[in-house]
């Protein structure tokens, strides 16, 4: 903390992102739901996400998940195994993984 209490600029930063993070997040759920469907409004706004925090697996997922609703199984796939690589333990994806091949 800086004076008076006041976060660094580091942790602003970070604060700053995660609230990028979790707007684009939003956005992209929301652009899935009915009526909308805006497909590649979602997939736009999860791009942003993956180069502002390549880390987040959970955009992977749902990359992946939206592509099979669009029928592309091998963007799925490959999005999938993004999100496995970051997190190899995770037994719902693996199943989910394994249901696309």
């Amino acid at each position: 903390m800086s004076k008076e209490g006041e976060p660094s600029p580091s942790q602003k930063r970070n604060n700053e992102l995660v609230e990028k993070l979790d707007s684009l997040y939003e956005l992209a759920e929301e652009s899935i739901r009915p009526p909308s469907f805006n497909f590649d409004l979602a997939l736009s706004s999860l791009a942003k996400v993956i180069y502002l925090a390549p880390q987040e697996r959970k955009a992977y997922t749902m990359r992946g998940e939206i592509y099979i609703s669009l029928g592309d199984l091998s963007s799925a796939l490959s999005n999938f195994k993004r999100s496995l690589f970051l997190e190899p333990q995770d037994a719902l994806l693996q199943k989910r993984m394994a249901a696309v091949i």
